[in-house]
């Protein structure tokens, strides 16, 4: 049934750009996430009405460049592949606070114009009234999470389709092709494989066929939510 209702919202023009925008909004988090992580800045992200975005970042060693510029696309398949087990596992509270987070960083430090602060905050808006009113909606996270899987492969696809049709029009492939010499085919060929192999591993993980990482990522979230808890107390 859930499924039958993220085909039919996906048909929905604004509707499906609105939500669309959840995959354009994890992809950017995994460029900003692995810029952090390997000791670089973000400058700025911006999110767009054509569900495209970008993520200005900075990092001064080759290799985070690059793994920065390559982790957007597994990124965007691996998250909403984990906020469904969260679901799934009864932890929509988790997921919740996860997504309300995300959010927050982004509006404070990273979003400077107006359509993504109104897209972001409005995303923000739902998430607070959710928490606050303890409404049990876990049918509506997963049907997002389910569209945005849905965008990240498509949009894998895409970039894939650009790196062989226009080789300097594939983002995120070109940008890898630039800093590497290996062909732009090739890098849009694996954004591709990654998210579907991405996606085929989290279902074996559902269905309890492999060993089950996303458990070791829910406990280092719960980890760190307990020490946010303490801190804010602190202060």
């Amino acid at each position: 049934m859930l499924i039958v209702v993220s085909i039919v919202i996906t048909q929905i023009p604004i509707l499906n750009k609105y939500l669309s925008l959840i995959n354009t909004f994890f992809h950017e988090w995994g460029h900003a996430f692995m810029a952090l992580l390997t000791g670089g800045q973000v400058y700025r992200i911006k999110l767009n009405m054509d569900t495209s975005g970008f993520a200005q970042t900075g990092s001064k060693w080759w290799i985070g460049r690059f793994l920065t510029v390559i982790s957007g696309y597994p990124f965007s398949a691996l998250f909403p592949c984990f906020m469904i087990f969260l679901i799934l596992n009864n932890e929509y509270v988790t997921a919740y606070w996860t997504l309300a987070m995300m959010l927050a960083i982004t509006i404070v430090l990273w979003l400077r114009d107006l359509f993504s602060l109104i897209w972001a905050g409005s995303v923000l808006l739902i998430l607070a009234l959710l928490i606050k009113y303890g409404m049990d909606v876990k049918w509506l996270i997963f049907i997002v999470m389910s569209i945005a899987i849905v965008n990240s492969i498509k949009s894998a696809w895409n970039v894939f389709v650009l790196s062989i049709q226009d080789y300097r029009k594939a983002g995120d492939a070109t940008a890898l092709s630039q800093m590497t010499l290996v062909p732009v085919g090739i890098w849009g060929g694996l954004f591709f494989v990654s998210s579907i192999t991405i996606v085929c591993y989290s279902v074996l993980i559902y269905m309890g066929v492999v060993d089950n990482l996303y458990l070791k990522l829910l406990d280092l979230i719960k980890t760190i939510k307990t020490f946010a808890i303490h801190l804010f107390r602190l202060i």
